[in-house]
């Protein structure tokens, strides 16, 4: 259940109980050439209600590690894509900036993990260091 954040720590326990159920997101990620294959059957099942590409695990599952914009990667997401849009439900993927989030917006995703936690706090924190004059050692 997990209700930490969407309960405000406890704080709304009871209102979140009551409206979960009408609330929750299902969303299955897609990061495998098994998961490809069965693509329309995993759509179908009841109660998915989005799916997310992960393209890094992705394009190691289909043999170009780290390659995301390898064409036979691009392929399988453009196949993901239009079994999203045969099925009727939202496609999500990881973008790797934001000229990438733009273009797969553009190319018909409907929503986009725009970087990682992680890296916007490393980001920020390398920011941070340069301002005050720390540079990495090559």
């Amino acid at each position: 259940m997990g209700p930490r954040r969407a309960s405000r720590y406890g704080l709304e326990f009871s209102d979140y109980l009551a409206q979960a159920d009408e609330e929750i997101l299902t969303v299955v990620q897609i990061e495998t050439q098994a998961a490809v294959e069965h693509i329309d059957e995993i759509l179908s099942v009841e109660g998915i209600d989005a799916f997310f590409i992960g393209p890094a695990d992705l394009s190691a599952s289909v043999g170009y590690l780290g390659k995301w914009d390898a064409p036979p990667v691009l392929r399988t997401i453009d196949r993901l894509l239009e079994a999203g849009k045969r099925k009727g439900g939202p496609a999500g993927i990881f973008a790797v900036g934001p000229d990438h989030a733009r273009e797969c917006l553009e190319r018909g995703f409907q929503f986009v993990a725009l970087g990682s936690a992680t890296e916007f706090l490393v980001q920020g924190a390398a920011s941070a260091l340069e301002r005050v004059g720390w540079r990495r050692e090559q």
